[in-house]
């Protein structure tokens, strides 16, 4: 598999343009992730495009999953980042910290983002 990106995500919006991980729910504990797979300068201009439509979790170059747990290992460099910091060294554990948030909503909020009333 020749992965172009991997985003995994706890929410649903990505850099505030589009919803990439479209089922993350807040508080279910688990990581969403979608894996965009291909080569050519072509197949990122591609994924891109339907990724901004919303229609990327179509394509076949296109895997979502729902994990506890994601370690990345990688032998030569590349550019990564996780939650905004450049990181180089491998392997990386990313996991979800379940209830470490507290989040104050409005009495009786029904939103998508939460798998039971908040």
């Amino acid at each position: 598999m020749n992965v172009l990106q991997l985003i995994a995500g706890n929410t649903r919006n990505y850099a505030g343009l589009t919803q990439v991980t479209r089922e993350a729910l807040v508080d279910d504990g688990l990581l969403d992730l979608c894996v965009y797979e291909g080569r050519s300068r072509w197949d990122i201009l591609w994924l891109s495009l339907l990724t901004l439509l919303g229609r990327h979790g179509r394509s076949r170059k296109v895997t979502q999953r729902r994990v506890e747990r994601l370690e990345l290992t990688w032998q030569t460099p590349l550019l990564a980042q996780l939650d905004g910091e450049a990181i180089a060294e491998s392997p990386v554990e990313v996991t979800v910290a379940p209830a470490a948030l507290w989040v104050m909503t409005p009495r009786g909020l029904k939103s998508p983002l939460f798998s039971r009333p908040p």
